[in-house]
C-alpha cells in the first residue's frame, strides 16, 4: 500500500516534517523566496550541473524542530520543466520513505509550477503518481500551496479523489 498525499495551504516551513523539499534549477538557481529560507535557516546553496528530475538530500542542521532533512529538487531547466521530471522526483521521494524509516512526512511545494511553467494540477498528479509507486504505507507527501486562489482551484479540481486529502488552512 502506498503513502498518502495531502494538499495544504501555506508555507512548507510552517509545521513539522521529516524532510522539506526545496525547488531549484539544474544550474543551481533558486527563487528569492527559496533564497530567503536558505539564509534564514543557514541551508547551503544547491549544487549546479544536475539533471532535471534529480534530488539532493542533506541533514537539516540547526532546524531539527522543523525537519531532520532538506532536499533540493532540480525541477526547472532553462525556464521550463517536464511532467516526467516531476514524476521522477515524486518516485525518488517515495523511495526515501521505504529506504529511510525516519522519513515519513515530506513537505514539498508545487515543483515546476512557477519558473517551470507547469499547470499546478499536472504537478500534483505527477507527484502523486511518482510518490505512490514506491512510498511506504505510513508516509505522507504534503504538497504546500502558497496562494489561496491556487489552493481553492486545485482542491476543487481534485474533489472526490480519495488519494488526495485537503488539509485545514492555516490561520491568516
Amino acid at each position: 500500500m502506498a503513502g498518502k498525499i495531502q494538499l495544504k495551504l501555506g508555507d512548507l516551513f510552517n509545521g513539522t516534517s521529516d524532510l522539506i523539499v526545496l525547488p531549484c534549477s539544474t544550474s543551481g538557481t533558486i527563487t528569492q523566496f527559496v533564497f530567503s529560507r536558505l539564509k534564514t535557516y543557514n541551508i547551503p546553496l544547491p549544487k549546479s550541473n544536475m539533471e532535471l528530475g534529480d534530488i539532493d538530500m542533506l541533514p537539516f542542521k540547526g532546524a531539527e524542530n522543523f525537519a531532520q532533512y532538506v532536499a533540493f529538487a532540480f525541477s526547472v531547466k532553462n525556464n521550463y520543466s517536464e511532467v516526467t521530471a516531476i514524476e521522477r522526483i515524486g518516485e525518488k521521494l517515495g523511495k526515501l520513505t521505504t529506504e529511510n524509516p525516519a522519513i515519513q512526512i515530506i513537505n514539498a511545494p508545487l515543483l515546476g509550477a512557477g519558473a517551470g511553467g507547469l499547470q499546478s494540477e499536472k504537478v500534483i498528479e505527477a507527484l502523486r503518481t511518482g510518490f505512490k509507486k514506491h512510498s511506504s504505507s505510513e508516509s505522507t507527501l504534503v504538497i504546500n500551496i502558497l496562494h489561496e486562489s491556487v489552493f481553492e482551484r486545485v482542491t476543487s479540481y481534485f474533489k472526490g479523489i480519495k488519494t488526495i486529502e485537503k488539509k485545514t488552512k492555516f490561520p491568516k
